[in-house]
């Protein structure tokens, strides 16, 4: 509901580095929603009406007035609203770092989406005069490029405009609408999918939430290919029904495409309008799907964990397939969960979140286990067909196969073998990319690490280069040792391009596909070339392991199972446990049986037999009791703040300081502290970095504590804060 008086005061949330909202005279037309332009200490911004009819609690004539309005319609939604809020109130961030991730580049410095225009020839046939060599040099450019968008061609010949519209002038060439480009799905057929008893049953128990207007969190535990992803179209196509939108999130953008092939099988997409959004759609892509979005000419987004904070007013489902992921953790300010914020948004909406995976996380099953959520149990794949059969290889008995590394056990040779003779597909997992994660001196036997990191230096045989993927930073392959100058010339470990270079050599006729960050940007169609079997064997990292479908891959290798197992980390046996689950699903998919080889130095560890065994609830169960032992998460939060600073001696002292002023001032009834400390990875990019861990019980009550102390402690200029709640990685 608009206001049409100006005697009224209105509650605004600024764009700048504030956490509240500051109060305005408001101005005829105001909702909320609405992006104003205002000013903030003799500066001019922008900002979105939180609150119609504040009473302010000073004298009116101290407030100012809301200098004008920017669009003609709210740009956020009341749920967004206080989504916001709660990111600024739970994570630490600013307003501004809030509305930074929730809005479009584009709509903060206020601009609309335009259609795009292009051109094209109209006539074949052009008659130029002499002095005409601009017009023709444009016209037969674009009888060689064919229709290309106006900005293209002004970019390939500047100062044109008038060349440009001389031509459409004489009638040569033509500007018209482009449409925007969708996800190809040619040659898709919508086939409906019978149910099997187990999903069926699903459905009808989730389906009533969607009219009673309560929120509710189902989750649904279902051993791999067990057709989770059939139970998401059931709920879809229910709550498109009901006119309301759905949100399905997927934890990396490779998955989006197979999620949407299979959501064009099931449904038909000439009645649910579903779109795509991840972080590489372009600017004004993201804003015309935004727009639309907030017009509600959406039913359904697919997308990664940033689809989040689309505004959809009628949403009423909140998809999070494969849930555990930690790729749903935010890197960056602000540090929000997916999972948690697709939790909290719906409780906002009062809708349904469906929470799916074979391997849930402790969070979600401590949630289970409280009654917080409702579990659904899956525990057949439909169609009767088997699990994988899982080997253990102990490879302490194993000998080194190739360059002096232990890469590829007797017996998982013996099976590769087989699949080729057999023309079937197989899959190797390796969790590090480049050839090798160690380049060793000779002579000292030192490893080269990265000049502005305390990383080790990955080698890229391939290129003939070294990496640090802490900062990304690309160097020549060194030569000489920089402490001895001796030659470096061993590499040492384990990496996809090793594995790689193995299979080449063992298998010279195989077809090896390999993929990683590294690969996967230069070979979009991967996917459909897997489903096609144009490749015998996929070698690939973690993106391999989240809920793709190889119908054809009959074997599944795990390279290195217990690689995680000597991290630093309390989910360190968590994370291994979902892996093995994970990766060796994939095996068997379709109408053949599958097997898996799980390639280990600890085959007596506990996460790795359950894991073989694909005891989900008794790994949760066992591993609950000693999250509860120590007091680690989920039986309390973690707050974590990172110092960092181009000094390393300020930094020392200043987080010794810092230790001894929350001594003093922070009490610490509910509250544990370990450190400042440094963590793993003690320097990247020239930042010398210490963290301090702070064990909490209510993060909305003890953050801003924290953060209260923050502001009293001097700070040198040169140390700068970060907070990260609930983290998932503490290198």
């Amino acid at each position: 509901m608009a206001c049409t008086t100006g005697n009224f005061f209105v509650e605004v949330l600024p764009f700048i580095g504030t956490y509240g909202g500051l109060i305005y005279r408001g101005i005829p037309g105001l909702q909320v929603g609405s992006m104003v332009r205002i000013q903030v200490r003799h500066r001019t911004c922008f900002g979105i009406v939180k609150t119609l009819a504040v009473h302010p609690t000073e004298a009116c004539d101290l407030y100012q007035t809301v200098l004008d309005v920017v669009f003609d319609k709210p740009v956020l939604t009341l749920d967004l609203i206080l989504l916001a809020e709660w990111l600024v109130r739970y994570y630490g961030c600013t307003l501004s770092t809030a509305f930074k991730a929730i809005l479009p580049a584009m709509v903060r410095q206020g601009k609309t989406y335009l259609p795009e225009y292009g051109l094209r020839i109209t006539r074949c046939v052009a008659i130029f005069r002499e002095n005409g060599t601009r017009q023709k040099a444009i016209y037969q450019w674009l009888r060689q490029q064919g229709d290309r968008a106006y900005h293209r061609v002004v970019k390939q010949f500047p100062k044109s405009s008038q060349a440009i519209q001389a031509l459409i002038g004489k009638g040569y060439i033509e500007k018209f609408k482009m449409e925007p480009t969708h996800p190809s799905i040619s040659d898709i057929i919508h086939e409906p999918f019978q149910l099997t008893d187990e999903q069926r049953c699903i459905v009808r128990s989730i389906c009533p939430d969607f009219s009673k207007k309560v929120h509710t969190t189902h989750v649904l535990l279902g051993v791999t290919g067990s057709g989770k992803t059939e139970i998401y179209h059931q709920l879809i196509s229910h709550a498109q029904q009901l006119g309301l939108q759905t949100l399905y999130l997927v934890p990396e953008i490779a998955l989006t495409e197979q999620a949407l092939k299979k959501i064009s099988l099931r449904l038909c997409l000439d009645e649910v309008k579903v779109e795509i959004w991840h972080s590489r759609l372009g600017e004004r892509e993201r804003l015309r799907i935004w727009e639309n979005a907030l017009s509600g000419k959406i039913d359904v987004v697919l997308g990664t964990r940033s689809a989040l904070f689309l505004p959809l007013h009628r949403l009423g489902l909140v998809i999070v397939d494969e849930e555990h992921e930690p790729a749903y953790k935010q890197s960056d300010t602000p540090r929000y969960h997916g999972r948690d914020l697709a939790i909290r948004r719906t409780s906002l909406n009062d809708s349904v979140c469906v929470l799916g995976s074979a391997t849930p996380s402790l969070e979600t099953w401590f949630n289970v286990q409280n009654g917080r959520y409702q579990l659904h149990r899956i525990v057949h794949r439909p169609y009767n067909r088997c699990l994988p059969k899982v080997h253990t290889v102990n490879m302490s008995f194993e000998k080194p196969n190739f360059e002096g590394t232990f890469v590829l056990s007797t017996l998982l040779r013996e099976k590769l073998s087989d699949r080729l003779d057999r023309e079937e597909q197989s899959l190797l997992f390796l969790n590090r990319r480049g050839y090798a994660p160690f380049l060793q001196c000779n002579a000292c036997g030192k490893y080269a690490t990265c000049p502005c990191c305390s990383a080790h230096l990955v080698y890229h045989r391939s290129q003939q280069i070294v990496k640090c993927h802490a900062c990304e930073r690309t160097l020549p392959m060194p030569k000489t040792c920089p402490h001895c100058g001796g030659l470096f010339e061993k590499s040492r470990g384990l990496g996809t391009q090793r594995i790689e270079a193995c299979l080449q050599k063992l298998y010279p006729r195989a077809r090896v596909l390999r993929l990683d960050a590294d690969t996967v940007s230069s070979n979009p169609d991967w996917y459909e070339q897997m489903l096609s079997q144009r490749y015998d064997i996929l070698v690939g990292t973690q993106m391999i392991a989240k809920g793709l479908d190889f119908p054809k891959v009959t074997l599944v290798g795990l390279i290195q199972a217990d690689g995680q197992l000597n991290v630093n980390d309390f989910r360190a046996a968590e994370r291994t446990f979902q892996l093995l689950v994970q990766v060796g699903g994939r095996a068997g998919r379709g109408d053949q049986t599958g097997e898996v080889v799980v390639q280990t130095f600890s085959p007596d560890a506990s996460c790795i037999q359950l894991g073989v065994a694909v005891k989900v609830e008794e790994f949760l169960n066992q591993e609950c009791r000693l999250r509860d032992r120590y007091g680690y998460p989920p039986y309390r939060h973690i707050i974590r703040q990172i110092l960092r600073s181009h000094s390393e001696n300020i930094l020392a002292y200043t987080c010794q300081q810092w230790n001894l002023f929350l001594q003093k001032n922070l009490q610490r009834k509910n509250m544990e502290i370990f450190g400042p400390a440094v963590p793993p990875l003690g320097k990247v990019n020239n930042y010398y970095r210490q963290h301090a861990l702070f064990f909490s019980r209510d993060v909305l009550s003890d953050l801003p504590r924290l953060m209260q102390l923050q502001h009293q402690f001097r700070w040198p200029g040169n140390v700068t804060t970060l907070w990260d709640v609930d983290p998932v990685d503490f290198a």
